[in-house]
């Protein structure tokens, strides 16, 4: 997964690299969290069944939000 190869890359390899998770607030028609909140208890819930810290900005890995709503007739 992209976790994996992003700690590959960057521990095991020693590749500088980042990974950024777009993750979109108000995309009704995919039904995912409304709003930045929703998505980082999300997040928190996944980091937390995977065993993982819920900051990983030290290897690498960030989390980025985008209010579909302003991509309206984009």
């Amino acid at each position: 997964n992209r976790l994996a190869f992003q700690l590959f890359l960057t521990r095991d390899n020693h590749v500088p690299s980042v990974l950024v998770f777009l993750h979109f607030t108000h995309a009704t028609q995919v039904r995912g969290p409304e709003s930045v909140d929703a998505w980082r208890s999300a997040i928190a819930q996944i980091h937390h069944a995977l065993g993982l810290p819920q900051d990983l900005s030290a290897f690498g890995v960030h989390h980025a939000f985008l209010d579909a709503r302003s991509l309206t007739g984009a």
